[in-house]
């Protein structure tokens, strides 16, 4: 194994790493600390929830300057800052005496933790590291956030029932600083140009250096990605394919439920959703790295419109089993596919503009389908009239995909005329 190329599987680790630690350690963990919060400060369920609420706010409105710096500062120094911050988030919360001070830790210093130390970072970094390979590097780095949304729960819990929350939360912090920063320091190059080396471990740069130089003069500023039709759609498909997982993520419960189902059957639904995730991730990064993203993209949607199927056509467990497992391959593929695509179209020096635009219409599409499939289920009675409406969606978007130029095959130019007519 070559210098190069084993320079860039250690990003992919830390990569790995880092979301595990950041999404795990937050998003995976929160139901947990809800419960200590509300126990403590005899909180209203709703205003228990707002601290994912803040976090989402927060880093939708935060992006678009983060994907900035991270095209123009050493991603190595703002993984870094995103550490130091979900550490000292954590150790923050442990002296807390008001909810409302939950709230405010959440919607800062955690916020921005996740948003410096999350994908948008990680992914960033990939995309420079791999051009041959790299649906295949992001899946397997994306992986890390279901496998640390299997670690953490375990860990704080096992914290809490040791200790007190207040002291499970310090040594969360410990830990997370510990586990993640020294890797970070020692292992994350920004760009293979640092040490004179090139993307897939190639010898010598790859052809698509040319393209994605002309990508990075007409894709800098933030006018030319609004002006581009392919942004659009690939924010409208990505979009789509979120609020649909968190819909039914926060609803699959309640609908088995529903359905007859205990429970317990529920649970292992849910844990079946995170594995199949993970095996989505990296299925998708492999066939990513062979066929026209494109293509992938509207696999991801068409197997989540089938997942949708099962649900509507049969409440048996074995079928909402059978919608489940599909969910979880359409949402751990979109990932890889996600930023695959976003890599190819406008280029790794614009890539965490690109990412960073894209996440708050992201984030806006996943916050209102959760409510809305709820405010259908009081309406009807039922989830059906929900899940059509998605596949509905779902539909719409797959019908978006031919606006995306990929340029890897074409002569460059017709994207720089679409983001620079009128």
């Amino acid at each position: 194994m070559n210098k190069n190329f084993s320079h860039g599987w250690a990003q992919v680790f830390v990569a790995l790493l880092v979301q595990g630690v950041s999404i795990g350690a937050v998003y995976f963990t929160y139901g947990l600390v809800a419960v200590s919060f509300g126990k403590t400060f005899q909180a209203d369920r709703m205003v228990l929830m707002l601290g994912v609420t803040c976090i989402m706010i927060t880093s939708g409105i935060i992006s678009p300057w983060v994907g900035v710096w991270l095209d123009r500062y050493p991603i190595k120094r703002l993984m870094l800052i995103g550490v130091l911050c979900l550490s000292g988030g954590y150790l923050a919360l442990s002296f807390v005496t008001a909810m409302w001070q939950v709230l405010i830790i959440y919607g800062s210093l955690i916020a921005v933790a996740t948003t410096l130390a999350g994908p948008l970072a990680a992914n960033t970094l990939l995309v420079r590291w791999f051009h041959q390979r790299r649906t295949l590097a992001l899946g397997i780095a994306a992986a890390g956030t279901s496998l640390g949304g299997l670690a953490f729960p375990l860990l704080l819990q096992w914290l809490i029932d040791s200790f007190e929350w207040r002291v499970a939360f310090q040594i969360l912090s410990a830990i997370i600083l510990v586990c993640s920063a020294p890797w970070i320091i020692l292992l994350i190059v920004n760009h293979p140009a640092d040490r004179d080396l090139h993307p897939d471990g190639a010898a010598a740069p790859v052809s698509q250096d040319s393209l994605q130089q002309h990508q990075a003069l007409h894709f800098s500023n933030t006018k030319a990605f609004m002006r581009s039709k392919s942004f659009w759609a690939i924010a409208f498909v990505a979009g789509a394919l979120t609020a649909v997982q968190t819909a039914m993520l926060a609803n699959l419960v309640p609908f088995v439920t529903d359905s007859g189902a205990t429970a317990s059957s529920a649970a292992l639904l849910l844990s079946l959703l995170a594995a199949t995730s993970v095996l989505g991730k990296l299925l998708f990064g492999i066939v990513g790295d062979r066929i026209d993203l494109r293509v992938a993209f509207a696999g991801t949607l068409i197997v989540q419109c089938i997942a949708l199927g099962c649900f509507l056509s049969n409440q048996q467990f074995a079928v909402l089993a059978l919608g489940t497992v599909l969910l979880g391959l359409a949402s751990g593929g979109m990932l890889p596919i996600w930023g695959g695509i976003v890599g190819q179209v406008f280029g790794a020096d614009n890539y965490g503009r690109a990412m960073g635009l894209m996440t708050p219409i992201i984030t806006l599409l996943a916050l209102t389908a959760p409510p809305l499939a709820g405010y259908a289920y009081d309406v009807s009675g039922n989830y059906s009239l929900a899940f059509s409406g998605f596949i509905v969606i779902l539909a719409l978007a797959t019908l978006t995909l031919p606006l995306i130029r990929i340029k890897h095959r074409e002569p460059a130019g017709s994207e720089l005329s679409e983001a620079t007519a009128a």
